[in-house]
């Protein structure tokens, strides 16, 4: 399995309460005032985790048939917002799941989700998969676009972003083996140094 890494759920305490008075100055419009400038600060961010299971039905059946017969960890390369999290927890809650994701608006609203349900067999890590270890620019539109990618998109902005080999770091993480590699990378498969590399990971009927 990973690495164990301390989770507890957060409730919401009378401390936590007092944070929202600034908070919801920041969002009626007052600024951040530093140095003599203005700084906007948003008071508050929806949630933007997947919440249902709605996304990409038609994957279910093949996930499901991959988990049944590959035990082992799931690596999900991509993870976005976690659509195919919330399909893992709903086939096999206790698997052992590794998200990649280079977005990291994604990945805070993931690790939010992990350590309020305790969920320490699951982790996200904010890095992009390639064919090499370095740093790279993924382009998107927005901060949690489902189509970001390690090329050029007319009109997206450029995100600079760790990259690792696949291999690599899952050698690093001691998943040597693992059950079910989930890739959706919006074309960068292929770029992606894993011994399974751009093959289709569901067996499709």
């Amino acid at each position: 399995g990973l690495p164990s890494v301390p989770q507890e759920p957060h409730p919401m305490s009378i401390v936590d309460l007092g944070h929202h008075i600034p908070r919801v100055r920041h969002q009626l419009g007052s600024p951040l005032r530093l140095g003599g400038r203005e700084y906007r600060v948003r008071g508050y961010l929806a949630n933007r985790q997947s919440v249902t299971l709605g996304h990409e039905p038609h994957l279910m059946g093949p996930l499901a048939r991959a988990l049944a017969t590959h035990p082992g960890p799931i690596v999900d390369v991509g993870a976005n917002t976690g659509q195919t999290l919330l399909k893992v927890l709903s086939l096999d809650p206790d698997r052992v799941w590794l998200g990649i994701e280079p977005q990291i608006a994604c990945c805070f609203w993931l690790q939010q989700f992990l350590a309020d349900n305790g969920l320490d067999q699951a982790r996200i890590l904010a890095l992009a998969l390639s064919d090499r270890d370095g740093m790279a620019a993924i382009r998107a539109d927005g901060l949690f676009d489902e189509m970001a990618v390690l090329e050029a998109a007319a009109g997206a902005a450029e995100i600079p972003v760790v990259t690792r080999t696949g291999d690599g770091l899952l050698a690093d993480l001691g998943l040597a083996d693992p059950g079910v590699i989930k890739i959706d990378v919006e074309g960068g498969e292929l770029e992606i140094d894993d011994p399974r590399g751009a093959r289709a990971v569901f067996e499709l009927p």
